[in-house]
């Protein structure tokens, strides 16, 4: 089967995973299609492909560095992690502000569906769901919380529970015939962190750029990816 994996910088955990053999691929042929530095965020479905912002934009792709994804290309679609980011975006960035008791457990469900609807990384999926031509077999994946508050800051608990927010992501997922696949569990640490030793290690798929600096926490290693890898491959079978 020939899958293509669509997304951000934090793909680059998975491309290093099977570099690395960490991860038994079972004779799928996988493509990456990746963009960083919010260039992601560019891409959109033009002529019935999925084109980015600007060619330049494109860090690292496979197979001869194609500029686009064309509809009869891949057998299964991956769209990873772009926008759509739990560990940022669902609790509060201090720790006095907001606090979970406030707000009902149904509104939040609903502010965190319309979060990740709005996110690229569902947006692309939706297009392709509803194109002609596609592969039918289409899947989400969230970018992996990072490994320590943002800029090292105290924040708030998070405002939904885990469960919570991968059945926001699996109902959303199922209204466009997609399947989400959450964050392995054995990689996230208690109030929805990723755990330390998944994020040492981590490396850019940038040319000339391979590691990120020491105090990096927002990407994820070889040993993260090898997991979310397999979770992935799993879902297909």
């Amino acid at each position: 089967m020939k899958i293509c994996l669509i997304g951000d910088s934090q793909l680059g955990a998975l491309k290093l995973a099977i570099d690395q053999g960490l991860v038994e691929t079972g004779g799928h042929d996988i493509a990456f299609f990746a963009a960083v530095a919010g260039k992601a965020l560019k891409f959109r479905l033009v002529d019935n492909a999925i084109q980015p912002g600007a060619v330049k934009d494109i860090s690292y792709s496979t197979q001869g560095a194609f500029a686009q994804v064309n509809p009869s290309a891949f057998d299964a679609l991956v769209f990873y992690g772009t926008g759509l980011t739990f560990g940022n975006w669902m609790r509060p960035e201090d720790a006095s502000l907001e606090p979970t008791e406030n707000y009902t457990p149904a509104f939040l469900a609903a502010c965190a569906q319309a979060r990740i609807v709005r996110s690229t990384c569902f947006k692309l999926a939706e297009a392709v769901a509803s194109a002609p031509g596609w592969p039918r077999r289409l899947f989400i994946c969230p970018s992996p919380a990072r490994s320590a508050p943002l800029g090292n800051r105290p924040e708030g608990n998070a405002l939904l529970t885990l469960d919570a927010l991968n059945t926001a992501a699996s109902e959303c997922a199922a209204l466009i015939g997609a399947q989400y696949v959450p964050q392995p569990t054995a990689t996230l640490a208690p109030g929805f962190y990723t755990q330390a030793e998944f994020s040492i290690g981590s490396r850019r798929l940038i040319a000339n750029q391979p590691a990120h600096p020491i105090a990096e926490r927002n990407h994820m290693n070889a040993a993260y990816g090898a997991l979310m890898l397999r979770d992935i491959l799993a879902a297909l079978n």
